[in-house]
């Protein structure tokens, strides 16, 4: 008989982690019995995350243990699998990498802009140190990276130690979303659009449902017909013009208009941003507040529908789904396959074999098969490139605590202008944001 699984989730004290206990009651045969250990920062909120995951699995007849472990090194201590999903330096980092960026003609982005950059300065550093612990605590376990902006951390992660990592993003739902909202098609969690590229930056080169080929679909599609369902998305509407536009021109589909586009259209954002006067997660300390009540209120008084509304939080449960898919998938060696971001070795050519790149992968107890996609087109190829380009800079300046690699890579994004405005950006950062850095930057002014 196997012993049971023990899974850790570092960020434990998330309004998100219920939703790992909501994907985790649909495989009772892997997951009864379970261990899940929550590690945060926050006791309060652990605590109360810990009551309601207790209710909720016990509700739905979910045999389990859950564990309020603050200590690092004992939440990891024999783990099968990691997943780390927090956000170092919370709300307040998360406003400062997105209002002090357009001071100087930068469009904001938390995960592949200027902003994504300081998240990875931050960030990068502890998810290198969890799995440099992993390595002596838990040699056997996966590190499941949900904790932005993931392929940096993925990168960090696989050339600072042996621990096995798989980065994860729940970006994959957009695409999904965007094929059935254009081509009317329900229920949308059973379309199969597979991408490959930089996270948060990917084109999704197949797009299937019930053996349709959805690419084609859209490209013979009715322009009358199109031009109703973008019409129908209000808010949304510029954005999927856009998309329909490199969509024809290239064959692929952007993955993630907020995200993709601005690498096309950076002036058109910035002043979309500029005239709304709010940044992308505006709202969110409230929303945070919102989310806790919910959570209290359902401790205090338990209500079967809110219950299950919780535990399916963030895209409809596709974000716990991903995480737990993956380690449902080698538990039971299932060979599933799943978006994941990796080291690509030679999957995509024109990379060299260490970028983490964003793609499919065939997952079962002997790790990861990625899926090879066709070739890239030479503008996609190029784009791409930059990107990635870009992040190694990003990357030595981690590896080697050296700000001036920060500078070269800021020269050659996208979004900048003029190399005196990235400058005046990088400084400003450094300084308003250096308190919520770490002590891997000690020393380092």
């Amino acid at each position: 008989m196997k012993k049971p699984l023990r899974l850790t989730v570092l960020g434990g004290g998330s309004y998100f982690t219920p939703s790992f206990i909501g994907s985790m009651v649909a495989r009772p045969d892997i997951w009864s019995g379970a261990e899940v250990r929550l590690q945060d920062i926050d006791s309060s909120r652990t605590r109360l995350v810990k009551a309601f995951c207790e209710k909720y699995a016990a509700r739905k007849g979910l045999p389990l243990t859950v564990v309020e472990q603050p200590d690092l090194d004992r939440a990891l201590e024999g783990a099968d699998f990691v997943i780390a999903t927090f956000r170092i330096g919370g709300i307040p980092a998360l406003e400062l990498d997105e209002t002090l960026p357009p001071r100087f003609g930068y469009l904001v982005d938390e995960t592949a802009g200027p902003g994504g950059m300081f998240m990875a300065i931050r960030t990068v550093p502890v998810v290198m140190d969890v799995a440099r612990r992993m390595e002596r605590l838990c040699p056997e376990a996966w590190l499941l990276n949900y904790a932005n902006p993931t392929h940096y951390c993925v990168a960090g992660a696989v050339r600072t130690s042996r621990t096995k990592v798989v980065g994860l993003c729940d970006n994959y739902i957009a695409g999904m979303a965007d094929f059935s909202w254009l081509l009317d098609i329900q229920p949308l969690r059973r379309i199969r659009a597979r991408h490959v590229g930089y996270n948060h930056c990917a084109w999704i080169y197949s797009a299937e449902f019930e053996g349709r080929d959805l690419m084609r679909e859209l490209q013979e599609r009715d322009p009358e017909l199109l031009r109703r369902n973008v019409e129908k998305a209000q808010n949304s509407r510029w954005m999927f013009e856009q998309n329909l536009m490199l969509f024809r021109h290239t064959g692929w589909f952007p993955l993630g208009m907020s995200h993709f586009l601005a690498y096309f259209y950076h002036a058109e954002f910035l002043e979309r941003h500029r005239a709304a006067n709010r940044h992308p997660h505006a709202g969110v300390r409230e929303r945070d507040q919102e989310h806790f009540k919910t959570l209290a209120q359902q401790v205090r008084e338990y209500r079967d529908e809110i219950a299950d509304q919780v535990a399916r939080a963030q895209h409809g449960g596709a974000h716990a789904d991903l995480a737990i898919g993956v380690a449902t998938a080698i538990a039971s060696d299932s060979g599933e396959e799943f978006p994941v971001n990796l080291p690509h070795g030679d999957a995509v050519a024109g990379f060299a074999p260490e970028t983490v790149i964003d793609l499919w992968g065939r997952v079962s107890a002997r790790g990861i098969e990625l899926l090879r996609p066709p070739p890239l087109s030479p503008m996609i190829r190029a784009h791409q490139q930059l990107l990635f380009a870009y992040m190694e800079l990003v990357l030595s300046g981690i590896l080697e605590k050296n700000k001036a690699r920060f500078y070269d890579a800021l020269l050659i994004h996208p979004f900048t202008q003029s190399a005196a405005k990235a400058r005046e950006l990088l400084d400003t950062m450094w300084q308003e944001e250096r308190h919520l850095h770490g002590p891997y930057w000690d020393g380092v002014s």
